[in-house]
């Protein structure tokens, strides 16, 4: 069995969410790291492959940041995080990743959450970000 490469595993888990009901219910795309315009202010999920170990069994990390604009709630220009569309998505993510894990093998790949889902601060720009961090196994090539 041949490695897999960053990019096969990234491809592999970019197939998943766009045929994944999340795909429907963000604002934006789904799409791999890199390719999200700067100057987007909408929910786009971005998969990003993080670290992989080519070990007799092939193991490692794979992110997906569901980024979502903040909101001027009291309509004074200060912008906060849209806590309920956070909470929802983070939600969508959970039953996701559950899909996933119940499959067993999806595209050739076990997954299984790496780190609890959570959302953060995106520094460069007025949104937070779900972040699914999942680990995953790669079965034969």
């Amino acid at each position: 069995m041949g490695n897999r490469t960053g990019q096969e595993v990234e491809d592999a888990v970019f197939g998943l969410l766009k045929d994944s009901s999340i795909s429907g219910k963000i604002t934006g795309d789904v799409m791999l790291h890199g390719i999200r315009p700067r100057e987007s202010q909408v929910e786009d999920a971005v998969v990003k492959f993080v670290a992989g170990l080519p070990e007799q069994i092939e193991t490692g990390i794979v992110v997906v940041n569901i980024f979502v604009p903040d909101i001027d709630a009291y309509g004074n220009g200060q912008f906060v995080p849209d806590k309920g569309r956070l909470t929802e998505l983070e939600q969508y993510a959970a039953e996701w990743v559950e899909e996933l894990k119940k499959k067993q093998t999806v595209s050739g790949f076990q997954f299984a959450l790496a780190d609890t889902i959570h959302s953060t601060e995106f520094l460069e720009k007025q949104e937070h970000f779900v972040v699914i961090r999942l680990k995953y196994k790669a079965l034969e090539k």
